[in-house]
């Protein structure tokens, strides 16, 4: 059993992380910049913890992942403007974990734009540069960071969340869209997030899932 900190933990997908990763029987926190309103939400998992983070706070991060054996970065931020909360979240974790800790990071397979293997011209030529730029540009610097680290990393791109159930078939390339996929359930997401706990199978690797 690890003990793991969630760093976004409070969001929609972080929520079914935190889930998944206390099924296998981790030991779990999650992170929120105002604890005491999730809590008066009654949105948090029973049985797992919640402490105050705020990534643009990179003390608040350091004074969280105190006694932490592994670190899962699962922030979000709206289409039109990341307010830099990818790189800042990059930035707190590498500045407050040891060498050799093990990291998992939620990204998007919209951070490759020549990626062949994305489907919908429209998504890559006009919605992408109009409406996500910001946001697939603090992707890119998030995940070059953690990449240049020292740090045991696994950066998870997901194609376009959609609510509901999973179980539907997850097609994962290491660092490419897998062809003409273009959606993945969170609770697929969040249970291949939650299984690179118990594995190194893809550390140091893209693994890029879609269905």
């Amino acid at each position: 059993m690890s003990r793991v900190l969630i760093i976004g933990g409070s969001g929609r997908t972080g929520r079914l992380i935190a889930d998944e990763a206390k099924r296998l029987g981790h030991d779990v926190t999650i992170t929120a910049r105002d604890p005491r309103r999730v809590t008066d939400e009654g949105t948090v998992p029973q049985g797992i913890g919640l402490v105050h983070a705020d990534v643009h706070d990179p003390a608040s991060v350091l004074a969280a992942v105190k006694n932490t054996d592994a670190v899962i970065v699962a922030v979000s931020s709206s289409a039109r403007g990341s307010g830099s909360v990818y790189s800042d979240a990059a930035r707190a974790v590498i500045g407050a974990v040891a060498p050799g800790t093990r990291v998992i990071v939620v990204s998007s397979g919209g951070v490759a734009r020549d990626d062949k293997g994305l489907p919908l011209w429209w998504f890559r030529r006009i919605l992408t540069p109009l409406f996500m730029n910001d946001l697939y540009t603090d992707m890119k610097v998030m995940e070059d960071m953690f990449r240049a680290s020292e740090l045991d990393w696994t950066i998870v791109r997901a194609s376009y969340l959609k609510d509901g159930p999973g179980g539907g078939e997850i097609r994962i390339s290491d660092g490419s869209n897998p062809r003409g996929g273009w959606k993945l359930s969170r609770h697929d997401l969040a249970a291949f997030v939650a299984a690179q706990l118990n594995t190194e199978e893809w550390s140091r690797r893209l693994p890029t899932l879609a269905q």
